[in-house]
C-alpha cells in the first residue's frame, strides 16, 4: 500500500548537463538513499540486502536528503529533469530543491564542499566534471490518487515551489 503521484512534464535545464552529471543523477535515482557512513553522495547498492558498506540505517535517508528514493532523473540528453516512472514518488518538491542545491546551481553544496572536503565523506570521481553552473525552470503537474490532489512543481531560475489547483 501505498500513495502514488503521477508527473507529467520536464524541467529544462540551461545549459545541459555534461556526461558526467547525467551519469552520475542517473545512478542517484536508481539507489536507495540511505544514511551511511560515508556520507549523502555515496551510491552503493540498490538494495540494503545486497550486503552494502557502511549502513548506518537502511530507512533512514541521510540527514540531508528528503526521502529513501529520489524519482527525478535527467534525460538522456541532460536538457531537462522528469520522473523515472517510479511508484510512490514522496517528497517531490523537496528532492527537486535538493538537486538543485546541492548539485547543479551555481554555489551549490558540493561545489563548497570539494573546497573544503568532509573528512571520511566519499565523493564520486564523476563530482570533478561537474559544472554547477544550471539553472532549472519549467512546469511539472502532479496528479495523485485522490482526484483533489492536483498540483504543479514549478521551478523558476532553479526556485521551487508547489501550486496546487483548485
Amino acid at each position: 500500500m501505498g500513495y502514488d503521484t503521477d508527473f507529467t512534464g520536464k524541467i529544462q535545464i540551461e545549459p545541459p548537463l555534461n556526461p558526467s552529471e547525467i551519469s552520475y543523477l542517473r545512478r542517484f535515482s536508481d539507489s536507495r538513499r540511505m544514511h551511511r557512513d560515508t556520507g549523502p553522495y555515496y551510491l552503493g547498492n540498490r538494495r540494503p540486502e545486497e550486503n552494502d558498506t557502511g549502513v548506518v540505517d537502511p530507512n533512514s535517508p541521510p540527514p540531508e536528503q528528503p526521502g529513501l528514493w529520489c524519482d527525478w532523473v535527467p534525460t538522456p540528453d541532460g536538457t531537462a529533469i522528469e520522473w523515472n516512472r517510479m511508484e510512490k514518488f514522496y517528497y517531490a518538491t523537496e528532492w527537486m530543491e535538493y538537486l538543485i542545491n546541492a548539485f547543479l546551481s551555481e554555489g551549490a553544496d558540493v561545489q563548497a564542499e570539494l573546497k573544503a572536503p568532509i573528512v571520511g565523506r566519499f565523493y564520486p570521481p564523476e563530482f570533478a566534471e561537474f559544472t554547477f553552473d544550471h539553472v532549472l525552470s519549467g512546469t511539472v503537474e502532479a496528479q495523485g490518487d485522490d482526484p483533489d490532489d492536483r498540483w504543479d512543481l514549478v521551478v523558476s531560475d532553479n526556485e521551487v515551489q508547489r501550486v496546487e489547483k483548485g
